[in-house]
């Protein structure tokens, strides 16, 4: 930072000068000066604790809530986010799931409605149904002929 080359050099020269090499006011540096040092070390050691704990997946709520069951550190989420932002710490947001249950798979309609058959194993038609059992799903597959409406599978 421009700031830290005017620190090192402020007794060999005046700060007027400095300042100007610098390409920085003289308010600007001052001002700078009367600023006080970050004193959250310890506080960004334990979020960045505990982010690497969760696999990087805590974002700043969650640390935040870890914070107060881990350390019983009490501390704004604001706090958190603007100690989270500065370390460069982002969540892996996870993937949404998207099913295809909204896309139908519709065939072209073959029968056009003629339900009827002249000859044997010409119109074959099928359906699935699902039974639930105690322990898991059954399915149950018909394969119906349509000259005599019999199943034959």
């Amino acid at each position: 930072m421009k700031y830290q080359a005017v620190l090192s050099l402020e007794d060999k020269y005046p700060i007027w000068l400095l300042c100007n090499v610098a390409g920085v006011s003289t308010s600007a540096y001052f001002r700078f000066k009367r600023t006080p040092l970050k004193n959250e070390t310890e506080l960004e050691a334990k979020i960045t604790d505990l982010y690497l704990k969760s696999g990087k997946r805590a974002g700043y709520r969650m640390i935040k809530d870890m914070l107060r069951e881990s350390y019983g550190l009490v501390v704004n989420h604001k706090k958190v986010l603007r100690i989270t932002q500065e370390l460069r710490i982002f969540s892996i947001i996870r993937r949404r799931y998207r099913s295809n249950k909204g896309q139908e798979n519709i065939k072209e309609n073959l029968l056009n409605r003629e339900f009827t058959s002249a000859k044997p194993l010409k119109k074959l038609v099928t359906d699935i149904t699902y039974i639930p059992c105690r322990e898991k799903m059954v399915y149950l597959c018909t394969i119906i002929d349509l000259f005599n409406n019999e199943p034959m599978a």
